[in-house]
């Protein structure tokens, strides 16, 4: 307490000694007898202990309890008071309970005690005319409708009630520009509310209002004034039960007789009255406390002070995730979850905006990223800030998963065996075709197989993208400015401080000032968040040529630039997504391509779907294929029926075929790692397959040249009887010079099914669709009876 508050509390104490003397000497003139003082009386008292609400003298209408209640309630509010200066005071636990209630409870001792004076001495109403009285005191204790009387009378020195009033201003005024402060400052300072901005003076000092409002009488605003506090008592409870109720371990009250309950208790009362006070107040200021709410929901603001709703966002997503592990899988509520593969989130963005095209934020989406060797933790996390500070700029939500593994296959197996969580495990591994598999050395391409295998065996649906300009463009973009990184990995190296560290922190220097309560540290940090959330947002209305740009700030061709952004392009009106539904894969060739037309960057596309047909009933098949199509409720533009894809294609594409898997031929005499090499008994073996390999290239060429997307079931590679060399020959040659093209296979798994739809002539059949390995033609079967 400074020397000011002494002394105007010796003022305060002054006043109200002096009030309580007068209440004893009773009334000293026929003045204060009018005005109704007229002593210590029996009667008196027994008049007025009882209830009797007339008009405040403002409103014309009765007062009642409450309206009362709301003039009186502010008394109530020092805890508030003692609440803002508990980052000063040296142990808040006990300081807050033991000062701020001690003087709530002396202050309503106070209050009753002067009301019950003022009870036994002094009538309720008088007319302080004193030709009234004519010596006879019946005329004052009979007295009614009269004027509202004067509480100077029950003074012995009346005029001391002007200073002893000035000072109690004062006095508040200094307690909310001293402790009130803190809150308009963290408001103003984290920039919450915009329109508060104005209200802030940056100086040295954290005093920084420029405005305030000061009734003339506090009578004709006490129902708002109480509403707000009430509200504020009713967030603060509801703040600690909330806290309470989502286990946080940060939340570790030290009060011993605080209880959740009785907090959750406090939330409801403090509704309730408000309500009880005025009701078209209390609309309005939940109205206003609601609006604020959602304003600051819906801006997302920079401040991190470690909030219950936090808490409850973990409890939620972990209690949702352990229900979600309870949970059957059914085929109706099958969703794509991916792994892709792409490295730095940054080095291959057409990969992902293609993957996110997918998932959106309806499914999941992890980024996986194999490190060659061993990482300081150090490096580990500010590659992991730096990929999720490119996710977030770019607006893709995605995880980021990283390991580290001297080989590529390894790494890509343990992020497969251990992504995700439960059931929000990805189920389909996404990876970018590896165009310069002739080139490389043979080990990576052989390690890039594994990977497709390792995927099958985990029970993992394969997707390849290709597109003819490549994905990669490590090479052409620059790096992403670390600043931003930067700046969240010393946030959150200050989050994570252990505790032994700020025991020797503590240690070294007691004197010290941390750095949240230095004025100019929380000003630089302030600073620092509002100009990142500025460059984010920036971010946002640049154009790509702005944010993609050469490792030396210079800008990109356009041509780069379209290629890069490919996939965030609206397709023009007449494009088409060809599907080749080759196998059987549960259906989720048909699928993608269908959650791809769902998005804006395809919703102007068709399906076209082609399958393979050993029957020469070819209308009769295409017919079975459409109602089929119909039946998942899939919108397509046409069904293709290919027949002769068993005559051999042109001569020249086999001879590019032979040019591709010639340099992997087994030679006599070398000695190759197995698997990086074809050998001869493999290639007869496999001389239909790659016969079919060729023919499906020659149907692509002739019908989906001009498509917009191609989607085509992946070949499968057995093991031990497919080398890599020889699967990466057939992938090419689907995919080279061919439009952007995704092969997919799924592990045989129902995706759509027909098993729950009925038929509409018949209720009680159900039809039931068989696949063989040949042809994804379906054969229906209606069974007939109840279900």
């Amino acid at each position: 307490m400074t020397n000011t508050e002494v002394v105007l509390l010796v003022i305060l104490l002054a006043a109200q000694l002096d009030f309580v003397i007068g209440t004893f000497i009773g009334p000293t003139d026929d003045k204060n007898l009018a005005r109704g003082f007229v002593g210590y009386r029996k009667e008196v008292f027994y008049r007025n202990i009882q209830s009797a609400y007339g008009p405040s003298g403002i409103e014309a209408k009765d007062q009642d309890f409450f309206s009362v209640f709301g003039i009186f309630f502010p008394a109530v509010t020092g805890i508030v008071a003692g609440a803002n200066f508990s980052g000063d005071l040296k142990d808040p636990s006990s300081a807050i309970p033991k000062g701020t209630l001690a003087a709530v409870v002396l202050t309503y001792i106070s209050y009753i005690g002067y009301a019950l004076m003022l009870a036994g001495c002094e009538v309720r109403e008088a007319s302080g005319e004193v030709s009234e009285l004519d010596k006879n005191l019946t005329n004052i204790l009979e007295s009614i409708d009269l004027a509202n009387g004067d509480s100077k009378t029950t003074t012995r020195f009346p005029h001391y009630l002007y200073p002893d009033s000035l000072v109690a201003s004062e006095g508040h005024i200094v307690d909310i520009v001293v402790t009130d402060d803190n809150c308009g400052f963290s408001v103003v300072s984290f920039d919450l509310w915009r329109m508060l901005r104005r209200h802030a003076l940056f100086s040295n000092c954290q005093s920084r209002w420029r405005s305030s409002c000061v009734p003339a009488n506090l009578n004709a605003v006490a129902a708002l004034v109480v509403n707000f506090f009430l509200a504020a008592y009713a967030l603060i409870n509801f703040s600690v039960f909330h806290a309470s109720i989502t286990k946080a371990p940060g939340w570790r009250p030290s009060f011993k007789y605080y209880n959740a309950w009785l907090s959750l208790l406090g939330t409801i009362i403090s509704v309730v009255v408000m309500f009880m006070i005025q009701w078209d107040v209390a609309l309005a200021t939940l109205g206003v406390t609601i609006s604020l709410y959602l304003l600051v929901q819906y801006r997302k603001p920079e401040a991190n002070w470690g909030s219950s709703t936090q808490a409850q966002i973990y409890s939620t997503a972990l209690k949702n995730t352990h229900e979600l592990n309870k949970t059957a899988e059914h085929v109706k509520n099958y969703r794509p979850q991916l792994l892709v593969l792409a490295g730095p989130p940054s080095s291959r963005p057409p990969l992902l905006d293609f993957a996110y095209l997918i998932t959106k934020s309806y499914s999941l989406l992890v980024v996986g990223h194999v490190v060659k060797g061993r990482m300081r933790h150090s490096e580990r996390s500010s590659l992991i800030h730096k990929g999720y500070a490119w996710l977030q700029r770019h607006g893709i939500k995605s995880f980021y998963d990283i390991a580290e593994s001297d080989r590529f296959d390894l790494g890509a197996k343990s992020l497969l065996q251990l992504s995700g969580l439960g059931k929000l495990r990805p189920n389909i591994l996404l990876l970018g075709f590896k165009a310069d598999w002739g080139s490389c050395d043979p080990s990576q391409t052989l390690q890039y197989f594994n990977v497709i295998h390792d995927a099958f065996d985990n029970h993992t649906a394969v997707g390849i993208l290709r597109v003819e300009e490549g994905l990669d463009y490590s090479e052409v973009l620059e790096e992403e400015p670390l600043s931003y990184v930067e700046n969240k990995v010393l946030k959150n190296v200050k989050t994570e401080t252990s505790l032994g560290e700020m025991g020797e922190e503590s240690n070294s220097s007691s004197a010290s000032v941390t750095s949240g309560d230095n004025p100019s540290t929380n000003e630089t940090e302030n600073k620092t968040q509002k100009k990142e959330k500025e460059t984010k947002n920036k971010a946002k209305q640049k154009q790509p040529s702005q944010i993609y740009r050469r490792p030396d700030g210079a800008a990109l061709p356009k041509t780069v630039i379209n290629n890069l952004t490919q996939f965030q392009q609206k397709q023009k009106k007449d494009a088409r997504i060809d599907v080749w539904w080759l196998y059987d894969d549960g259906g989720l060739t048909i699928l993608l391509p269908y959650i791809l037309t769902q998005r804006s960057q395809f919703s102007s596309a068709s399906l076209r779907i082609f399958c393979l047909a050993s029957s020469n009933e070819l209308e009769k098949e295409q017919r079975s294929m459409a109602a089929l199509l119909s039946k998942f409720r899939i919108d397509y533009s046409d069904v293709v029926i290919i027949s002769d894809f068993k005559k051999k294609a042109a001569p020249e594409l086999y001879q590019e075929f032979d040019a591709l898997i010639e340099p992997f031929k087994e030679k006599s005499g070398e000695t190759r790692e197995p698997g990086t090499y074809i050998p001869d008994a493999e290639l007869m073996a496999t001389q239909n397959k790659n016969s079919r390999h060729v023919k499906l290239r020659e149907l692509l060429l002739y019908h989906s040249i001009d498509a917009s997307l191609i989607v085509m079931t992946l070949p499968m590679p057995r093991k031990g009887m497919v080398s890599a060399p020889l699967y990466m020959a057939w992938l090419d040659t689907l995919t080279k010079g061919m439009p952007p093209f995704l092969a997919l296979h799924s592990i045989k798994h129902a995706i759509i099914t027909l098993s729950s739809i009925q038929s509409s002539s018949h209720p009680s059949h159900r039809a039931v669709v068989l696949f063989n390995d040949v042809s994804p033609i379906p054969i229906v079967i209606v069974i007939m009876g109840r279900q």
